[in-house]
């Protein structure tokens, strides 16, 4: 046994101290994932054994509503990121604080704005004729929607710490805040089915309030500790001429992600159309069991992201050239663990849904194809994003945007369910085959044009 603990240690800490940190990230993020993946497993029967599962659904409604607000954040916080990265490389920590201050500043304006447009229009609707409720609930589905939207605003504000903490090469660190705050609402509602009856406006405000406090607290504290008390925020340090600086490439990456969402979600509304709601389901059991390959990949490759930024900005061309060949070997080394995947598909999904539904094996096929190149478009985009020319990708996403639900709809009507990856599939290839090219002329400083954008 001292033999293999030895073993871990010598992995962990061979190679040079950037390598050495992204090793320890990554394998603290598997436990931290792994147990946040449980706790939301379990979170879902408690919940439901508190309220009922009709009640559930309506938190769900609501929620799901107060989540997509949250791109309106118009990407700052990446662009952020690699800011604030950026200036620590340089070691200019006045440049970084204000960074800091500065994005609080900006995303506190746009979220308290944001927050009293959600209240005016919580004044207007009614929520009972928009979820097809029971009316005699319209009052507390006010209420709920007044925590909810309270608690979201604060928390995506907050979120700046987590974002500093990934720039600061901290990823596990921000993995277990998110961690904690899961856990602490899984022991309070498990406490509040044992001593309450089920209540819808308790459930919003553990749910919704305690992760929102975790992270306001857990940043509070390290900012006051010795090694965050130099980055922390204060009037002082806002510099507004810095916002151009954050949103010249926020914007950018704002665009990327929200047409990628998009995207997936035209392929929900293609197949409902096309097929029914049955094949809807389909999908969505065939893509969240092949997804846990590319949750693997970006589980993996996401530590590098601020690496990537660190090293590009100090000019360590070597150090990025060793690490893209590495994640490129996991890359290959994907494909036999897909294609056992493709095997045990059928007898997983029947042991995990049972016999009501059943994924065809053409899904499955395709499936994994897309998966795969998604895989590999992730590790090149987040390495890219680290050095912040993502100008071919943002272009790329906007042409695919203007295509994908017209090619997603044809890809349907030609090939059946498996038609709707089609043109998703032929996406992923060629940005992964686009990205591969930039970060190489990029690791090599032969990038130029708008492979240098």
């Amino acid at each position: 046994m001292q033999k293999v603990l030895d073993y871990i240690s010598r992995f962990i800490n061979e190679g040079d101290k950037r390598s050495a940190n992204a090793k320890k990230n990554i394998i603290a993020m598997i436990f931290l994932r792994g147990l946040n993946i449980l706790t939301g497993f379990l979170i879902v029967p408690i919940t439901i054994n508190y309220v009922n599962a009709s009640i559930y659904g309506i938190w769900l409604a609501l929620s799901s509503i107060v989540i997509w607000i949250s791109y309106f954040d118009f990407g700052l916080p990446n662009g952020f990121r690699n800011k604030f990265a950026e200036a620590k490389a340089k070691n200019d920590i006045e440049l970084a604080r204000s960074y800091v201050s500065t994005t609080y500043c900006v995303m506190t304006f746009i979220f308290l704005a944001i927050l009293f447009a959600m209240l005016i229009f919580n004044e207007f609707v009614n929520w009972s004729i928009l979820l097809h409720v029971d009316t005699a609930i319209q009052e507390e589905l006010h209420d709920v929607f007044i925590v909810l939207s309270i608690f979201f605003c604060l928390r995506v504000i907050a979120s700046v710490f987590t974002f500093m903490l990934f720039a600061d090469q901290k990823p596990a660190f921000a993995a277990a805040v998110q961690t904690i705050g899961q856990v602490l609402a899984l022991s309070v509602i498990y406490i509040l089915t044992c001593t309450t009856q089920g209540n819808l406006f308790l459930l919003a405000l553990t749910l919704s309030g305690i992760p929102c406090l975790t992270i306001i607290i857990i940043s509070a504290f390290s900012f006051l500790s010795s090694h965050y008390r130099t980055f922390a925020p204060s009037t002082k340090y806002i510099r507004l001429e810095l916002f151009k600086d954050i949103i010249g490439k926020g914007i950018q990456f704002f665009f990327v992600s929200i047409i990628i969402l998009l995207i997936l979600q035209f392929i929900n509304i293609a197949i409902s159309r096309e097929l029914g709601p049955l094949q809807v389901t389909e999908y969505n059991i065939s893509f969240k069991y092949f997804s846990v390959v590319y949750m693997a990949m970006e589980l993996l490759v996401s530590p590098f992201w601020s690496g990537f930024t660190e090293a590009y900005t100090q000019k360590e061309y070597a150090w990025m050239s060793n690490m893209l060949h590495r994640l490129e070997q996991i890359v290959v080394l994907s494909i036999p663990g897909i294609f056992v995947m493709l095997l045990c598909a059928n007898i997983v999904i029947r042991l995990w849904i049972g016999d009501e539904v059943i994924v065809p094996i053409s899904l499955s096929i395709m499936m994994a194809i897309f998966v795969f190149f998604q895989s590999a478009y992730c590790v090149y985009s987040n390495l890219i994003n680290g050095t912040s020319k993502i100008w071919l990708q943002t272009l790329l996403f906007i042409v695919s945007a203007c295509l994908s639900f017209p090619a997603i709809t044809i890809g349907i009507r030609i090939f059946g369910l498996w038609g709707c990856l089609v043109f998703p599939t032929i996406i992923y290839i060629i940005a992964a085959l686009l990205c591969r090219i930039q970060i190489k002329k990029l690791v090599s400083q032969r990038a130029s044009g708008i492979w240098n954008k």
